[in-house]
Order: structure tokens, then C-alpha cells, then sequence
């Protein structure tokens, strides 16, 4: 697999633990849920204790919360996919729990509706997702009492135009569900405009941040010891590949997306120029009216062919720089795959880095 996107589910309200996990974890800032539980009574001591269900005792459990398994998780996945790109998706809840693993493990994030996360993270970590908010896209609705319930300070909270109506209480369940939001048959998210909310470009970029944080951090871990000759290749190697992929990816993504204007913009032109009608002049023949318009510079030529020329232009010159992007990147993969192919001790050493990286 290449590609492993990690869903986290929104709270169920008949579910304890969720419930817990909402007010203990996004409320209080505590990794353990405490709950209370009975179990089984032993000793001497304990039987002469209070004992209201036969041989147990009431007593307060301490588990780890849906934050540490949705972590606990993630590295499973990666264990299993050590070469897969990982990232994290989820709404309400599960959107908390996906901006948390996210943060934690480095990966790129799109949800929906999640309370901010601040009580469970340090100073640092706040300040690195206020200075890298590409990385965690938390779409929310403006009215959405739950999910604008802890704030916005980590300042990851994105408001789209999607609802033109005034705030009602009797909405305010209704603000949180995700059949508010729309998406375009190519599954990207619009706006009531239709207009694309998060496009290609900004995913790439998205993943390029998410994948330096990870060399960042790979980086503090290997440097405890001074970096060997090996280390410093591997580390410059996965810095070139990082910036290379993401590079292919942003321009390719602007090439596409030049396409799309291209065809929509031409298209329109045509409509216009298909809107003229040339019939309706009763004293002129159909010969004379074009005649006349082209006299006044009004042609296909004019209307049509200049529009889809200088789109053309425009997509050729972005197609041209994504193909050069492309031409990069592979040239990089191939100085590094040939200089593992001579060294047999190097290339071990970089499969068993970059399962950690």
C-alpha cells in the first residue's frame, strides 16, 4: 500500500468510554480515563471491606484514553506499512483524535468538526501546529457548538463559507453533522459557491511540512552521538527526497488544475459565442449580420480562439514546469538507489532508517 489513510470515528453517545474520553481527555487534559469498576476481592483485608456485589470491590480504574490507543494505533499501521504514506482523517471526536495522532507521529490531516486539543499538548507543540496550519486542517461549521467548544488555540480551526443562514438554537445538533459539508464528483471539498475549498497544491504542501517534521525529529534521535558517515547520507538523502516529492507533486497539482481553468474557461467562451444569434436581423441576411460583427472585431476567432490560446499558454507552461519538477525528483531517487546498489551495508542501514523515519 502506498497510500493508508487512518479514520477516527466521532463520539457515540452510548458509548461510556466516549463519553469519558470528551470530558476527561478534550476537557481536562488527561491521557488516562478514570472510571469506576469493581473487582474481584482476595485478601483477608478486603473481605472485611465493603463488598456490594458479592465477591468484588468497588474501586476507580485507571485505563489509557482513545488518545493513547488511537496513537498506539498509528504505530501498529506503520510497523505493518513501514513504506506507506499515513495520513489521518476523522470528525468531531475522531477528528481530535486524528489532529493528536497527527501532531505525535508527523502525518498530514483533513477532518471535520474537532474540539481543539490544547489541554493535551505542551507549549511547543501548540506553537509548531499555530506555525504550520497546512498540516492540520480542521474544518468546522461557525455554529457548531461542539466543535468550537474548546476554542481555537492551537489556531488549526478552518470556517468555509458553507452556510449563509443566522445562528438557531434548534440547529445547533444539526451544525455538527457531516452531511453539512459538500464535496464535487471528484470528491474535493466546495463551498455553497462550488468552489474548491482544499485543492492538490495544498495537500502537497500539506505533506512536504508533514514530512520534514518527521526528518526533523529523526534527526534530534540520531544526533545524540555526533552522525556517522552513513547517517549524514541517509539524512540529506531523505531531506532531498521530502522536498523532491513534494515539489513533483505541487506542480503536477498546478498542472492539473491549469487543465481544469483551461477547459472550463474555453467552455464558457464557446457558450458565449453560441449565444449570438445570428437569425433574428429581419433585413439582413446571416452572411451580412457576421459580417458586421466581424467588422466590429466579434469572431470566434475573437471570443474562442483568443481565450484558448492564451489558456493553452498558460497550461503549457505549468504542464512544462511539472514535467521538470518530475525529471528532478526521479533524478534524485536514482543517485540514491544507485549508490545502494554499491553498498550493500549502507542500503541495510537506510531500510532500517527510513522504517523509522
Amino acid at each position: 500500500l502506498s497510500h493508508i489513510v487512518v479514520a477516527y470515528a466521532g463520539t457515540n453517545s452510548s458509548d461510556l468510554k466516549d463519553i469519558q474520553t470528551d470530558i476527561q481527555s478534550i476537557g481536562l487534559g488527561s491521557n488516562k480515563l478514570r472510571k469506576e469498576g469493581y473487582v474481584p476481592v482476595f485478601s483477608k483485608e478486603e473481605l472485611e471491606t465493603d463488598r456490594p456485589n458479592g465477591w468484588f470491590m468497588k474501586k476507580t480504574v485507571t485505563i489509557d484514553s482513545q488518545f493513547e490507543t488511537a496513537l498506539a494505533f498509528a504505530k501498529e499501521i506503520e510497523s505493518h506499512y513501514p513504506n506507506a504514506k499515513i495520513t489521518t482523517t476523522g470528525h468531531s471526536l475522531g477528528e481530535s483524535l486524528a489532529l493528536y495522532v497527527a501532531l505525535k507521529r508527523g502525518y498530514s490531516n483533513l477532518g471535520f468538526n474537532g474540539p481543539d486539543t490544547h489541554n493535551l499538548l505542551s507549549k511547543e507543540e501548540i506553537e509548531y501546529m499555530r506555525k504550520h496550519p497546512e498540516q492540520f486542517r480542521n474544518y468546522r461549521h461557525r455554529y457548531d457548538l461542539i466543535g468550537n467548544i474548546m476554542g481555537d488555540e492551537t489556531k488549526t480551526a478552518i470556517y468555509p463559507k458553507i452556510y449563509q443562514g443566522k445562528d438557531e438554537l434548534g440547529k445547533k445538533l444539526e451544525y455538527h453533522q457531516l452531511s453539512q459539508w459538500k464535496f464535487n464528483e471528484k470528491g474535493q471539498l466546495v463551498d455553497l459557491d462550488g468552489q474548491v475549498i482544499s485543492d492538490e497544491r495544498v495537500t502537497a504542501y500539506a505533506e512536504t511540512v508533514a514530512g520534514m517534521y518527521r526528518y526533523r525529529l529523526f534527526k534530534k534521535r540520531l544526533s545524540s552521538g555526533g552522525y556517522s558517515g552513513h547517517e549524514r547520507i541517509f539524512l540529506d538523502s531523505a531531506q532531498g527526497m521530502v522536498i523532491g516529492d513534494g515539489l513533483e507533486k505541487a506542480a503536477q497539482a498546478g498542472s492539473d488544475e491549469m487543465k481544469g481553468y483551461r477547459t472550463e474557461a474555453v467552455g464558457k467562451a464557446k457558450q458565449l459565442w453560441e449565444s449570438i444569434d445570428f437569425s433574428t436581423f429581419q433585413h439582413l441576411s446571416h452572411e451580412e449580420v457576421v459580417g458586421a460583427f466581424a467588422s466590429a472585431g466579434v469572431t470566434y476567432n475573437s471570443i474562442v480562439g483568443e481565450v484558448e490560446r492564451e489558456f493553452e499558454a498558460a497550461y503549457q507552461k505549468a504542464n512544462t514546469l511539472a514535467s521538470d519538477f518530475a525529471q528532478l525528483n526521479q533524478g534524485i531517487h536514482q543517485v540514491i538507489e544507485s549508490k545502494l546498489a554499491r553498498d550493500q551495508e549502507l542500503a541495510g542501514e537506510f531500510k532500517r532508517w527510513s522504517s523509522d523515519l
